[in-house]
């Protein structure tokens, strides 16, 4: 299994942020949790208070742990990736969102339990946009 292929970028409130090993663009704003809404593939709302230090989007790392939204339990990110069925060159160009304590979010699959908002909570909220790439301009 390969490293991590996209090298760490700040997520910054008021700031957007291009992903070009995933194709996504990334806006970050501070908001409120109005309703438990999670479509991970185009918003993320992260419990501003229980962000460590920075937000940041980086490729997996060897030992990245989640506690995934519901299950109860921590799983290695390999086992999150065999569930999902994904082959192992597309586990490399997929985004985590980790703080300075570790992963709190994989692109498009799971949410850690630390970053769970509820209604009413201040958020750190991440709006997703894919970029189009060669192969899709006309």
């Amino acid at each position: 299994e390969s490293a991590a292929s996209i090298p760490d970028r700040p997520i910054e409130p008021g700031q957007t942020v291009e992903i070009p090993e995933a194709a996504l663009r990334i806006r970050a704003e501070l908001g409120e949790m109005d309703e438990e809404v999670y479509d991970l593939f185009k918003t993320l709302n992260f419990k501003y208070e229980n962000i460590c230090g920075k937000l940041f989007c980086t490729g997996r790392r060897p030992g990245d742990r989640l506690h995934p939204l519901g299950r109860g339990c921590g799983k290695g990110l390999k086992a999150l990736f065999q569930e999902a069925g994904l082959d192992p060159w597309k586990r490399s160009c997929i985004p985590l969102f980790r703080d300075e304590k570790g992963p709190l979010a994989i692109y498009g699959l799971v949410l850690d339990e630390r970053a769970a908002a509820k209604p009413g909570d201040r958020v750190l909220r991440l709006h997703v946009e894919h970029l189009q790439t060669e192969g899709e301009k006309e």
